[in-house]
């Protein structure tokens, strides 16, 4: 429940002609699809998926104030990120669930590079609050883990790594480009 209010406050931004906050679509797709496959498979798993069930909604969420404000870039680049992501989805076929949360949570992480670069390229201070508190989220997630498993830790975890990511990225000054 953490998460809510950062999906509050990222659509809010993105919504508002004054704020402009800028966003990648590709990886809010991508994520929304990784995201909607990783909860089928820690579901399966009986495992720690309540934050993966927000996380389709908010990215679903996310994915429709930025078609409405026409936030839509594809590259070359995000074409490699989906070859990537459809490598790791073909783990499902060959492992199950378990194959499917470790290949989604990396695919996830794939998904997330066009954001941490444009993120890069053009800092976006005023979403920072909002990654923290992602990252909180994630935090909180993590810890709620009922054992050290796949299934329990794996995605929450690396969420933690990405979102702090995102803070950096957006927290550095243009003038500065070594961080």
């Amino acid at each position: 429940m953490a998460a809510l209010p950062c999906y509050y406050f990222l659509i809010r931004g993105i919504l508002d002609p004054k704020e402009k906050t800028e966003q990648s679509m590709a990886t809010w797709v991508l994520w929304g699809i990784l995201d909607a496959l990783t909860l089928w498979s820690v579901r399966e798993q009986e495992g720690n998926w309540p934050i993966l069930a927000l996380y389709v909604l908010g990215n679903i969420s996310v994915s429709i104030a930025l078609l409405y404000t026409r936030q839509f870039s594809w590259t070359s680049f995000e074409n490699f990120i989906v070859f990537l992501v459809l490598g790791c989805l073909v783990f499902r076929h060959f492992g199950g669930p378990i194959w499917l949360t470790g290949a989604g949570t990396t695919a996830v992480a794939l998904a997330t590079l066009p954001q941490i670069r444009d993120s890069w390229i053009k800092p976006n201070p005023e979403t920072v609050s909002i990654w923290w508190g992602f990252t909180i989220a994630n935090v909180l997630s993590f810890l709620g883990g009922k054992d050290w498993s796949i299934e329990e830790r794996l995605y929450p975890g690396v969420c933690v790594v990405l979102c702090l990511t995102l803070v950096i990225a957006n927290k550095r000054h243009k003038k500065n480009p070594g961080i």
